[in-house]
């Protein structure tokens, strides 16, 4: 419609009355780029035909009077501009409560001063509002538009950060049709109303960082309902039933108590209700299909071990059990496919760390176990699968994974790991013990038993056989000498001293006396010495030796 050059200088001309039958004008831009339109819009612009006009994310200041009177405008979109500027000409437009067929009105991220112009209770037709963060102030406050309780049309109502106070009415109830209820960051308090169930057509409710308090309204009956966001709240007591349409449900920083129900909406994706007071165990009901992101952080009487079917969900991509007192083990393999996160950190589980089975290698996964239980060894394969591990101050051993530098960060202080330390240990993304533990020396092999030896033939029996044990390495001192027990066994076959000295007596006798009976034998004959022979083999000296041995 307009060339380069024509938009160059970023103030809009005021030809737009050269078109006659102008219906539809998009001069918005992309949400991440701000466009280079500013100024004032020209008044030519809001012709008697124009139904749709869209002018987000510039840098526009002022709408003129002219657009009061554009009467086939459906859709106005001024979001993310300027308006609201002193030098406004109209602060907000009142005028264009009047038009009869304005359905959609977005005037969100500019900055008006003061309350919402009350004129807008008679938006004949208006379905589609959306005001967020239209106040400048940061001390200052504005009350919440109780006109929007005559808005029966609406099915979009959205007031986030714009400081309101006050409490939300009973008249509510009113709002039938509405699908979209958004009060984020606020100043809201008091009860949630009861009124607030009857909105059978609600899809999403954010009421989030405000201050509602009391018990939390029984929305089990809106069964369209798909989001629930009551963060940073003061509500109390115990969950509530909730629709089974459910898909997103938080309650992150309230004083929720109770067990967990043993029946969850089985649409349910997101669940987060970290610091609240839940005790009691994780149900096997939280093993849903669709469960994405689940979160139970500083929740801290939580016990017993999380349902094993936990670990294995399809579509799971991040689970916080983080400042909790759940306990158990974990599965030795996990296998889920769409993993980034797992914050198990302090909490009492324990055993050994599970190998990690990566089907998408395109997910960056992060394991969170420091000041846990765990021990063992950390599994090699760390390094391939995951993208950053914490394990600090648990009781993990042996040596560091061979690809630990392949993370992109990690933290095993607190552990007794093998030498070396890897060198990227001296590197920001890497923290090691400052000293490494040495690693055991490699205990001998036992040997192999004797293998047993065939049936002997029927005969006399051998003797017995003796292992002569391992020779020690000689030592600087001497070695005591061994017992006579220790000696024989050692030496089964050695003949006792006595034997050789009884033998040496005897053969001395005896050559003493064949000495003696030769000599005589030549003096006396032949006869004679055989008779002095027989005389000394009967010597009783031989009997005494005979008796001592």
């Amino acid at each position: 419609m307009f060339s380069p050059q024509f938009l160059q200088s970023g103030f809009l001309p005021d030809v737009f009355d050269a078109f006659d039958g102008l219906t539809k004008v998009i001069l918005a831009n992309r949400e991440d780029f701000r466009g280079v339109l500013r100024g004032n819009v020209p008044p030519s612009l809001f012709s008697d035909s124009l139904q749709y006009l869209s002018l987000r994310n510039n840098h526009l200041a002022n709408l003129p009077t002219t657009a009061c009177h554009a009467t086939s405008l459906e859709f106005l979109d001024i979001g993310k501009n300027q308006f609201g500027h002193p030098a406004a000409e109209v602060n907000p437009l009142a005028c264009l409560a009047y038009l009869p067929n304005l359905q959609g009105y977005d005037l969100s991220y500019n900055q008006y001063p003061g309350d919402f112009p009350s004129e807008y209770a008679n938006f004949p037709m208006l379905t589609y509002f959306a005001a967020y963060d239209t106040f400048p102030g940061v001390f200052k406050t504005r009350s919440f538009p109780t006109w929007v309780y005559n808005l029966t049309r609406l099915n979009t109502l959205r007031l986030g950060s714009n400081r309101l106070q006050g409490t939300l009415g009973t008249e509510i109830g009113q709002l039938r049709n509405l699908s979209e209820l958004q009060l984020v960051t606020n100043l809201l308090s008091g009860a949630l109303p009861t009124e607030i169930a009857l909105l059978s057509q609600l899809k999403s409710l954010s009421i989030a960082y405000n201050s509602f308090g009391g018990s939390l309204v029984d929305l089990g009956e809106l069964s369209q309902l798909s989001y629930l966001l009551l963060d940073q709240n003061d509500f109390e007591g115990t969950l509530p039933t909730l629709p089974d349409s459910l898909s997103l449900f938080t309650f992150f920083n309230n004083n929720i108590t109770g067990t967990i129900p043993d029946h969850l909406p089985s649409n349910l994706a997101t669940f987060g209700s970290d610091n609240n007071d839940l005790y009691g165990t994780i149900p096997p009901s939280f093993c849903l299909p669709k469960l994405n992101k689940f979160s139970m952080k500083s929740n801290k009487r939580l016990t017993g071990s999380p349902p094993v079917c936990l670990w294995s969900l399809p579509n799971l991509s991040s689970i916080y059990l983080s400042k909790t007192n759940v306990s158990g083990t974990l599965p030795a393999t996990i296998e889920i496919p769409l993993l980034e996160v797992m914050d198990i950190s302090y909490s009492r589980m324990e055993g050994t760390l599970p190998e990690f089975l990566m089907t998408m290698k395109t997910i960056a996964t992060v394991l969170n176990a420091k000041n846990c239980g765990f021990s063992g060894t950390i599994p090699q394969s760390y390094g391939d699968v995951l993208a950053g591990i914490n394990v600090m101050n648990n009781h993990l051993t042996g040596y560091y994974p061979s690809n630990i530098c392949s993370l992109t960060n990690f933290n095993v202080l607190g552990n007794d790991l093998y030498c070396p330390r890897p060198d990227c240990c001296s590197t920001p993304r890497g923290e090691c013990p400052k000293k490494c533990v040495l690693p055991p020396s490699p205990s001998p092999s036992p040997s192999p038993p004797p293998s047993p030896s065939p049936s002997p033939s029927p005969g006399p029996s051998p003797p017995p056989s003796h292992t002569i044990p391992p020779v020690s390495s000689p030592s600087p001192s001497p070695s005591p000498s061994p017992s006579p027990a220790v000696r024989q066994a050692q030496y089964p076959h050695k003949v006792p001293a006595i034997v050789y000295l009884l033998i040496f007596f005897l053969a001395l006798v005896f050559f003493n006396g064949l000495t003696m009976g030769v000599l005589r034998s030549r003096r006396l004959g032949h006869s004679e010495g055989e008779a002095e022979f027989d005389a000394l083999i009967s010597d009783p000296i031989s009997d005494r030796l005979n008796t001592e041995v």
